[in-house]
């Protein structure tokens, strides 16, 4: 069996003008990635399937109590075929993936001593939202001194974003429905 990655990370939402201006000063590299989201039978488990330079990236993502475990892998394709996947669909009990949509990204990164600064720029459903995140390197150090220097260049503090992109791109889709 797999072992899970237990992910880390400090997130805020941010709007387009702190967006841009991170943007414009720091030294940040740029990918584009879509992620291809499917809903499993539990709403605590997130599954993607993350597109980026040609390469598939098949991802489920379990909400514990204080942590995420991250179950992450390459696949050939842009499909659901792999063995892995339904092995761990069963291990939890998932039933079958459903395909719901895709979230566009542009993320922006430089990795600093114990993490990696993201600034995300997120297309979907007709919205646009923006994002910093700052993902641990090591889940076992809780050191964010990196991302509160990058906040005070605008004096800014810490306030932690709840909403994941999973998360906004299902209720997003929700509010299209009503």
């Amino acid at each position: 069996m797999m072992k899970p990655h237990i992910e880390k990370e400090y997130k805020m939402m941010i709007n387009e003008e702190l967006y841009d201006y991170y943007l414009n000063n720091l030294p940040l590299t740029t990918i584009h990635q879509t992620n291809h989201y499917y809903l499993t039978g539990s709403r605590s488990h997130a599954c993607r399937i993350r597109e980026i330079d040609g390469k598939y990236i098949f991802t489920l993502k379990v909400k514990l109590i204080d942590a995420k475990e991250e179950y992450e892998f390459e696949i050939k394709e842009n499909s659901l075929n792999d063995p892995r996947i339904k092995e761990l669909f069963n291990q939890f009990r998932l039933g079958e993936p459903e395909y719901i949509g895709d979230l566009i990204c542009t993320r922006n990164y430089h990795d600093y001593k114990y993490g990696q600064f993201c600034l995300d720029r997120c297309e979907y459903l007709g919205k646009i939202d923006y994002e910093i995140e700052f993902e641990l390197f090591d889940s076992n150090i809780d050191n964010k001194d990196e991302l509160d220097k990058i906040l005070q260049m605008k004096d800014l503090k810490y306030t932690k974003s709840y909403a994941s992109k999973f998360g906004r791109f299902l209720e997003a889709q929700s509010s299209l429905k009503i």
